[in-house]
C-alpha cells in the first residue's frame, strides 16, 4: 500500500510533492506524492515493497535542486531496484549483481540523497518579485510583472497586480476629533457648579481658556499644560458659564456631575452634560470635527485639508486652471510674495505637507523661513510644520521660478495615551 498513517500530532503541513521520505532510519528514500493533514496520512509514489513497518520514525527531506544529487538519487533507485529483483528472485549467477548493488548503495549513504527538482523552480526564481523605491504614486500597469514599490515619502507600499498596483493600507484606526479654534468655546446651558474633567491636546496656546488643573486633594496642579501633548484636566468650578476662549486644540471628552460625553462625532449640542459649542457671543456654532486616521508611526493624521483656493496668493504666483493644486511661480524675490492656504486659526496646528516641486532655487514652506522647512531640490517631499504655512523664496537664493504642487496638507496629532 502506498498510503501511510501518521500516529502522532506532528504537522507535515509544509511538506510538498517531491519531498523525500526516510522510513525507520533507512538511507533509501521514497518519494512523497501528497499529504492529508485532516486524515493524518501521507501518500508515496509507489506501494511499500519492504518489510512491514509500524510505529517507526519517519523523516521528510525538503526538495533539493542540485543536478548532481538528482543523478545520485536516480542511480541509487536503479541500484536498489536491481537489488530487490535479485533478492526477490534468487537465481544462479545473480550473486555478483547483488554484491555490486550493495557496494554502490553503501558508497552513497553519506551523500544523503536529494529530492527531485520541480520543473517550475527555475521559473519561480526568474519570476521573483522586484523590490524598488519610488516617490511617485504608481499609475501605469505593471504588465503582469511581479513587483513591490516602497514609498518612503508617503509611507506606503504597493504590490503589483496583473494590470494595476494595490496600495497596502497603513492605517490602524480611524475616528473624529473636535479641533476647537481660539474663537470658539463650550457654553453651559446654565452656569455650572461642580467637578469637571476633560482630556485635551493643546496646539499652540497651552491651557489658555481652560479651567485651572487641580490634584485629587484639591491643591493646584502646577504641571504646565504643554502644547502637542495629551493632558487630563480635573477641576472644581463655580458658576462656570463657558470655557475654551483662547484655547486651540482637541477636546477629546468632557465629564461633569451631570454626565460623560466623548466628542467623536459631528455635534454642536452636548446634551449629556447640558452644554453646547458656541462663538464668543454665546450663539450656537458649527462644530469643528475632523476625521483622523492612526498610522503605524503612532500619529493621527486628518483627512486632506488642502483648500480649493488659497487664502492669499502673491503677484508672482498663479493657480493652474485645470489642476487647482498646481501653482506656478515666476521670478518671486520679495518676502511677502508667497502662497498662503489658511487663516490665522490654523497657524499653530502641526501639519504634514507633501509637495511635488520643480523650482530653480531653494524655497520655504513657512513664514519664519526656518531651516527645517526648506526645500532645496526638485522632487517629492514630506515636511512636518507647526507654524503658519507660507510658501515663498529663501533669503540669498533669489528669485524663484518653477512649479509647486500640493499633494496633501494634513493635521497631525500625537497618539492619545
Amino acid at each position: 500500500n502506498e498510503t501511510a498513517q501518521i500516529n502522532n500530532a506532528d504537522s507535515v503541513f509544509g511538506a510538498i510533492e517531491g519531498s523525500q521520505v526516510f522510513i525507520a532510519g533507512s538511507d533509501i528514500p521514497e518519494t512523497l506524492v501528497s499529504v492529508d493533514n485532516t486524515a493524518r496520512t501521507i501518500t508515496l509514489s509507489r506501494p511499500w515493497t519492504r518489510a512491514n513497518a509500524a510505529n517507526v520514525e519517519v523523516k521528510i527531506s525538503p526538495v533539493a535542486s542540485a543536478a548532481a544529487q538528482m543523478s545520485a538519487l536516480e542511480s541509487t533507485r536503479a541500484a536498489f531496484t536491481t537489488l530487490m529483483e535479485a533478492i526477490d528472485n534468487p537465481a544462479a549467477g545473480m550473486e555478483s549483481a547483488i554484491t555490486e548493488a550493495l557496494t554502490y548503495i553503501n558508497s552513497q549513504v553519506a551523500q544523503r540523497p536529494a529530492v527531485q527538482q520541480r520543473l517550475n523552480l527555475t521559473h519561480r526564481l526568474i519570476d521573483y518579485p522586484t523590490l524598488k523605491k519610488t516617490d511617485v504614486v504608481p499609475s501605469e500597469s505593471p504588465n503582469n510583472k511581479r513587483g513591490m514599490l516602497f514609498d518612503d515619502v508617503r509611507q506606503r507600499v504597493y504590490i503589483a497586480l496583473t494590470e494595476s498596483w494595490l496600495p497596502i493600507p497603513n492605517v490602524i484606526a480611524t475616528r473624529d476629533f473636535l479641533v476647537s479654534s481660539s474663537s470658539r468655546r463650550v457654553w453651559f446651558n446654565t452656569p455650572y457648579t461642580g467637578r469637571i474633567t476633560m482630556r485635551v491636546y493643546p496646539m499652540g496656546n497651552g491651557g489658555s481658556g481652560l479651567p485651572s488643573p487641580e490634584q485629587e486633594n484639591g491643591d493646584p496642579d502646577t504641571d504646565p499644560v504643554e502644547n502637542f501633548k495629551w493632558r487630563n484636566i480635573t477641576a472644581m468650578v463655580t458658576d462656570l458659564a463657558y470655557f475654551g476662549s483662547g484655547f486651540t486644540g482637541i477636546i477629546d471628552y468632557l465629564e461633569t456631575d451631570n454626565g460623560y460625553l466623548k466628542l467623536s462625532n459631528e455635534q454642536s449640542h452636548f446634551h449629556a452634560i447640558g452644554a453646547y459649542y458656541g462663538d464668543s457671543n454665546g450663539n450656537v456654532a458649527k462644530s469643528e470635527f475632523f476625521s483622523f486616521s492612526l498610522r503605524q508611526d503612532g500619529f493621527w493624521y486628518s483627512s486632506d485639508l488642502t483648500p480649493q483656493s488659497p487664502y492669499s496668493i502673491g503677484t508672482s504666483w498663479s493657480q493652474d486652471a485645470s489642476n487647482n493644486r498646481l501653482y506656478t511661480v515666476t521670478g518671486a524675490n520679495d518676502g511677502g510674495d508667497g502662497l498662503r492656504f489658511f487663516g490665522d486659526d490654523y497657524d499653530d496646528y502641526e501639519m504634514e505637507l507633501i509637495t511635488i516641486s520643480d523650482v530653480n532655487n531653494p524655497f520655504t514652506l513657512v513664514n519664519s523661513n526656518s531651516e527645517g522647512s526648506r526645500i532645496s531640490y526638485s522632487g517629492t517631499y514630506r515636511n512636518i510644520v507647526n507654524e503658519r504655512i507660507f510658501i515663498k523664496r529663501v533669503n540669498g537664493s533669489l528669485p524663484i521660478t518653477g512649479t509647486v504642487e500640493i499633494e496633501s496638507i494634513r493635521m497631525r496629532v500625537g497618539k492619545d495615551g
